[in-house]
């Protein structure tokens, strides 16, 4: 009963942490291309290289629930604490219910997994999708019951219309049966295996499509040994430690989590089965970025993160005295929460290194709420950064308190654009070029520039197009907005 209040008390904060200012920050980049994605599917999927099911979902999300920040937001909640329950269960079928409550600890307060529950983006989905996967995988391994082998079948053939990283865990699952032990149950996976493959061949052909433009336009960086140090140190503490936080969080986890590595040996199978899905991924995942084409993000390796959170709730099961159980589980927590702390205040103390692809969300409603107070017919919104073209383009066609308010806005590009951005919007009808003829045909141009972090500074391509501007228009006003800039031109 003890345990049942505490699981009670625990999932409630999860709840509650989660729903904390779902909907105060606008939409960033990433989010709101899911949207976009959503509604314009197979014009975007390819540079987006990630399978169909999450966009259909939100599609249908947001004609039943609408377009806010929160009620996007929202989904990811639900499979995010849905992802909590499963990794409970599996827990608590390979190990015990003290473990259980750990890791339920663990998950509840990870600024890791409170930063992707609160984006618009596909990657609890994943998460949640991997956990059932595997806890059915278990079930039907342990309990030997055709019912259990009908519902892996059925998240086996979802799951790579989820996430392609899936298939790393199809490998981490077939790499036990090389083992004694369940040998008799491999034909029943090994057809699992086959049929949903099948059932993926409809999707094969964008699947290749997705995987050559990945291979020719990628801006991820290839990663060092040092990158698998942050991964480390990012499943720790999430993307908002201070320097000196994260370096300290290797003295206070990797001891326990050692320690949870060899305990669970007394089950070596299912241990086995773990440490497969939790090493393999990463593994593949920095030798194709190193060998073929970089894919290694901290962001697509969530789900994965679970398994690592798994040994770790073990290890600090298994300190032989409670006092130190609860020392370590105390300076543990103490380290997250100075993490989540600065993750809701929007800080972000650590370099680029930590956040690969990553940035704090910038302020976009109030600038929708200024130029809307001074806006004349002939006026246009132009943009200069990418990093802020999706989030205006979300609030002027999805948003209800902004959709179809201004009629005419573009993207400008200059020959100082990034390489990638020019290639990927050149066929793209609102995107212009600063010597386009149709700049010149509108009384007043409203220019919004950025860049990606959110510190004042503004990319190359807007330096560039602000400069064309300042010698061919007259500014007539100029306000930044934490992180962008917004300057009002007329002709002269």
């Amino acid at each position: 009963m003890c345990s049942k209040i505490l699981f009670f008390i625990i999932f409630t904060s999860a709840f509650f942490l989660r729903l904390y200012n779902l909907g105060t920050n606008d939409l960033w980049f990433d989010e709101a291309m899911s949207v976009i994605i959503s509604h314009k599917f197979f014009e975007d999927i390819i540079p987006d290289r990630q399978p169909p099911l999450y966009y259909f979902l939100l599609f249908y999300w947001t004609k039943l629930f609408g377009y806010t920040e929160f009620v996007l937001r929202l989904l990811s909640v639900i499979f995010n604490l849905c992802s909590i329950l499963f990794a409970y269960k599996i827990t608590n079928l390979l190990f015990d219910r003290q473990t259980s409550l750990i890791l339920l600890i663990i998950m509840t307060f990870s600024p890791f997994h409170i930063w992707y529950s609160q984006e618009v983006r596909g990657y609890t989905f994943t998460t949640f999708m991997i956990l059932m996967n595997t806890y059915f995988f278990i079930l039907a391994l342990q309990e030997k019951k055709n019912r259990y082998w009908v519902f892996y079948f059925l998240s086996l053939v979802t799951l790579p219309y989820v996430n392609y990283f899936a298939l790393f865990l199809f490998l981490a699952q077939g790499l036990c049966f090389l083992f004694k032990k369940h040998q008799i149950l491999f034909r029943k996976w090994a057809c699992c295996i086959i049929f949903s493959m099948i059932f993926f061949t409809p999707w094969l052909d964008i699947f290749v499509r997705q995987t050559i433009f990945a291979t020719h336009s990628s801006w991820i960086p290839k990663p060092s040994l040092k990158s698998l140090i942050i991964t480390l140190e990012n499943f720790n503490l999430g993307y908002n430690a201070h320097p000196f936080i994260y370096k300290l969080s290797h003295l206070f986890f990797a001891p326990p989590f050692i320690l949870g590595l060899f305990c669970s040996f007394k089950n070596i199978f299912f241990s086995r089965l773990l440490i497969f899905s939790l090493f393999l991924p990463i593994g593949i995942c920095f030798f194709i970025s190193r060998i073929i084409t970089p894919i290694y993000l901290d962001r697509l390796l969530l789900p994965f993160s679970i398994f690592y959170f798994i040994f770790l709730g073990y290890g600090l099961s298994k300190l032989f005295k409670s006092w130190l159980r609860y020392t370590g589980i105390t300076s543990i927590m103490i380290l997250i929460l100075l993490s989540l702390n600065n993750y809701f205040l929007n800080y972000m103390p650590s370099d680029l290194s930590h956040h690969i692809g990553l940035y704090t969300k910038k302020p976009i409603k109030p600038i929708l709420r200024l130029i809307y107070k001074d806006w004349e017919e002939n006026d246009v919104i132009v943009y200069t950064s990418p990093s802020i073209r999706a989030s205006f383009i979300y609030y002027l066609k999805f948003h209800p308190n902004f959709n179809n308010s201004f009629k005419e806005d573009y993207y400008c590009i200059s020959d100082k654009e990034d390489p990638y951005w020019q290639t990927l919007w050149k066929n793209d009808d609102e995107v212009i070029t600063i010597v386009n003829h149709k700049i010149r045909t509108y009384s007043r141009i409203w220019l919004i520039s950025s860049s990606w972090p959110r510190d004042g500074t503004l990319d190359e391509n807007s330096i560039a197009v602000r400069e064309w501007m300042e010698k061919n228009y007259k500014r007539v006003f100029e306000k930044w907005f934490d992180g962008i800039l917004v300057g009002l031109y007329e002709k002269r």
